[in-house]
């Protein structure tokens, strides 16, 4: 019996580090963050999901994986929207009308057989209130690089 309730005790402890290590873990695909800025891994269901932010500042929220979807294409709420290719990959920016800067990442075309790109679509956005705002979220996120 004694055991079981040391062999309980270990797997608690284990889970609770590696859901530590997982919060801890660095901004996805390489970003580096600017100065003051933190950034933090959120719990997702089907997706890796978090944050970036400035206290008193910018919070850029991301949300990355298969059922992640994408943020601009048919947003009924775009003042504007562009897109390229970049690094062989579609980067889609827009705004909205209520001042949500999104930045999404996704494969170009299709892979074999219809089945989608091998990038997952990677969504990012924030609120931005002013140029400062919309610089510094642009300088971190179009250095993401794709897996």
């Amino acid at each position: 019996m004694r055991k079981v309730h040391l062999c309980l005790i270990a797997t608690l402890v284990l889970c609770s580090l590696s859901g530590m290590a997982q919060n801890q873990a660095g901004p996805p695909g390489g970003i580096t963050l600017l100065p003051g800025y933190q950034h933090e891994r959120l719990r997702g269901a089907d997706s890796v999901v978090g944050r970036i932010w400035k206290d008193q500042g910018l919070s850029i929220r991301y949300d990355i994986g298969g059922l992640a979807g994408n943020r601009v294409t048919g947003n009924p709420n775009l003042q504007w929207s562009k897109e390229k290719i970049v690094s062989g990959n579609r980067v889609q920016m827009a705004l909205t009308k209520d001042r949500t800067l999104i930045v999404v990442f996704s494969s170009v075309a299709p892979g074999p057989r219809g089945v989608p790109g091998s990038m997952l679509p990677a969504n990012f956005y924030a609120t931005v209130s002013n140029e400062e705002d919309i610089a510094d979220m642009l300088f971190m996120v179009m250095a993401y690089t794709p897996k």
